[in-house]
């Protein structure tokens, strides 16, 4: 959960140097603009959008594949209850 991790890029360097990973998928929230009220509760630095994400694997040495998103019916509800709604659940 790299999206809790307040330097997440040390953090993604770290397991790049992990000698025995030979791939491997990261699953992380998607579109920085609809960061809100749910995910401070969940405590979540960031969200992330395939560019920046993307950025940050190749500086740290990973060989990305492939990058996709999924669930995108989800971010509809979560921008209106953490944004519009400003729900905290």
């Amino acid at each position: 959960m790299i999206e809790q991790i307040k330097y997440d890029s040390l953090d993604i360097s770290n397991i790049s140097k992990i000698q025995s990973i030979k791939k491997g998928v990261f699953i992380v929230p998607g579109i920085s603009r609809i960061y809100n009220e749910l995910d401070t509760v969940l405590r979540h630095y960031r969200r992330y959008d395939i560019n920046n994400f993307r950025k940050i694997l190749f500086e740290n040495g990973f060989n990305v594949k492939r990058i996709f998103s999924f669930n995108k019916i989800r971010v509809l509800g979560w921008y209106t209850q953490g944004s519009l709604l400003r729900k905290k659940l």
